[in-house]
């Protein structure tokens, strides 16, 4: 083989080096650039979630940390007119979990919403099963373990 036909062959593997070498960076930027866009979405998204529970957590816990005497009936009420803004809340995030965390965050919103696994139609109204044999505060934490169960799913990336 001549040294014109070596230097040639040379060549054409520098060149064919270049546009892998170029392809290669170009994906990883692509990678990289759409996984943290992804991130991006998924930390607006948590945080939007999150802050829908903020005044309805903090008024549990308040009932909680200076042992307030409130009835069953004020923590049922609070629950319930906050119930279609949790379940937005729900809806619009669940989408930016992955299938598994899908799967466990249903689950888990399952367990919030019927925390006994109980027929909604056999209750009174919701969330009361969080009352059954158990004293009003002993319910509230309850309650409040379930909600920041669901905020875990939404701890910023």
């Amino acid at each position: 083989m001549s040294a014109e036909s070596i230097a040639a062959i040379g060549a054409v593997a520098t060149v064919i080096a270049g546009f892998g070498g170029a392809g290669l960076g170009a994906f990883i930027a692509y990678k990289t650039g759409t996984s943290l866009i992804k991130k991006q979405e998924f930390n607006r998204a948590a945080a939007n979630f999150r802050s829908v529970f903020t005044s309805e957590l903090r008024e549990l816990k308040n009932i909680i940390e200076y042992d307030k005497e409130i009835s069953e009936e004020y923590t049922i009420q609070l629950l319930t007119d906050t119930a279609i803004k949790f379940e937005n809340a729900f809806i619009n995030f669940r989408p930016y979990l992955n299938a598994t965390d899908r799967t466990s965050f249903d689950n888990v919103w399952e367990k919030y919403r019927h925390p006994q696994g109980g027929d909604p139609k056999q209750m009174p109204g919701p969330f009361y099963e969080y009352f059954i044999d158990k004293s009003d505060n002993e319910a509230i934490s309850l309650i409040i373990e379930k909600i920041e169960h669901l905020l875990s799913f939404a701890e910023i990336k």
